[in-house]
């Protein structure tokens, strides 16, 4: 019997290894080969019933090899723990090297040498450190910022104080001079520090005249402006369209300015407060000397033409008038002066039209660094009423008397015509009165001006 369950278990294990079981179930002993599959198996109920009965060999043989293959294959996933390499990613924190913007400060290096001028090294030494205090304000976190900030309380404030996170962002006075031409004078008073800045106060700051409009024709920026600056900025335009000025020599774009605000303008003898500027020329055709002088200079400078408002007095009043840089150097011009009070229509006067300091002087006081000393274009507007004789004179006589509603003549000093030689001359060519100027001197020449008695409109 025992030989006969023997035949059967070797005709059944030849069966299993027909099946491709073969090569996992060769050890032939059933006592060892269960044992060695069961403590090899990590889950499997079979096991407890090889405890129970070795009778059964046919369980314990199917055991093994599907434990054995699928244990196998599971612990190959350790590969997939190879994303280990994964925390390679560490070399991502070689953006370290990002730090390396370090450099980039140094361009803060490359700006000090600039606000450190002899002035700025000057005050800071001079000034006071405040340790652990902020001072309050509105903080300039950059070299534009605080310009911009200087500039717009430049408009309003003669004095006033720039902060500015760092020393670089602020410059000289001299510096800031440069930079905005609006700006005529200034000076900084001290440069304090504090925990979060530097604080500049500056004094005596004095901005030309609509400083915003000229800031705003020298970027070509008109978002600057206000409203109503840009309804004065489209005035001048309309006025530099009208005159054609912008297409003439300099000396020509001076004197159609000139006497287009001299006939379009009135003196305003009620003093009004909007006289005194632009505006008032806009809005009322009225100024007064700064309302005259602010209005040519934004034209000129619209024009292309360097212009400035001098001040000082005239008539021993408080005065203020034009100097204009033409290509031989700077020369006066009051336009204001030019307007004869009361107002009189189509006359257009030229006494104080392009002078050197030696002609201003004898009516005009100033101070002014512009110095005024060519004078070229002393008779440069009488060259057709030169007359440096008698026969000249009737020849200039008989060329206005029928199309000018002003007779002028312009002869020179130490010559043979005198004012009553000439006023003698027209009463007898006319037989009539006369109503006339006072003739007005220039460097080398004299100057009358007669009303004609026979212009008619």
């Amino acid at each position: 019997m025992k030989k006969a369950c023997l035949a059967f278990v070797v005709l059944c294990i030849l069966n299993m290894a027909a099946c491709g079981f073969g090569t996992v179930e060769l050890p032939p002993l059933p006592t060892l080969a269960v044992k060695e599959d069961v403590t090899g198996t990590p889950a499997g109920t079979e096991a407890p019933e090889l405890t129970e009965s070795l009778s059964a060999p046919e369980a314990t043989a199917t055991v093994p090899p599907t434990a054995v293959p699928t244990s196998e294959p599971t612990a190959t996933p350790e590969p997939t723990a190879t994303p280990k390499p994964t925390a390679t990613p560490e070399p991502t924190a070689t953006p370290k090297p990002t730090a390396t913007p370090k450099p980039t400060a140094t361009p803060e290096l490359t700006v000090t040498p600039k606000p450190v001028s002899s002035e700025i090294d000057k005050l800071l030494k001079q000034g006071k450190v405040y340790t652990n205090t902020v001072i309050r304000g509105e903080v300039c976190t950059s070299e534009a910022e605080a310009n911009e900030f200087l500039r717009e309380k430049s408009l309003t404030y003669s004095s006033f104080a720039v902060i500015a996170e760092k020393v670089e962002y602020l410059h000289s006075a001299k510096e800031y001079m440069e930079l905005y031409p609006e700006i005529e004078k200034m000076t900084i008073e001290k440069i304090d520090r504090y925990d979060n800045g530097y604080c500049a106060v500056f004094q005596d700051v004095e901005a030309v005249y609509d400083a915003n409009i000229c800031y705003a024709m020298r970027i070509g920026d008109r978002s600057v402006l206000s409203q109503n600056e840009k309804e004065v900025y489209s005035y001048l335009k309309e006025v530099l369209d009208k005159t054609g000025a912008g297409q003439l020599s300099t000396v020509e774009t001076v004197k159609v300015l000139h006497d287009y605000l001299v006939l379009n303008l009135k003196y305003d003898v009620n003093f009004q407060d909007m006289s005194h500027s632009p505006e008032g020329v806009m809005k009322n055709r009225t100024a007064v000397c700064d309302g005259y002088a602010r209005t040519m200079r934004l034209l000129l400078l619209m024009s292309g033409i360097d212009c400035r408002i001098v001040r000082g007095t005239a008539g021993n009043q408080p005065h203020a008038w034009n100097l204009v840089k033409m290509e031989d150097g700077w020369y006066h011009v009051d336009v204001t002066w030019d307007d004869p009070v009361p107002d009189v229509e189509g006359k257009v006067g030229y006494l104080y039209f392009l002078k050197n300091d030696a002609d201003m002087a004898k009516t005009h006081s100033w101070k002014s660094e512009i110095t005024c000393t060519a004078d070229n274009y002393q008779i440069y507007l009488y060259q057709e009423v030169l007359c440096e004789s008698y026969d000249a004179m009737r020849i200039v006589f008989s060329r206005q008397i029928e199309e000018k509603e002003y007779l002028v003549f312009c002869y020179p000093k130490k010559g043979i015509l005198t004012q009553d030689l000439i006023l003698d001359f027209v009463m007898k060519e006319l037989q009539m009165g006369l109503t006339y100027y006072p003739e007005k001197e220039l460097t080398d020449y004299m100057v009358l001006e007669i009303v004609n008695p026979l212009w008619k409109d």
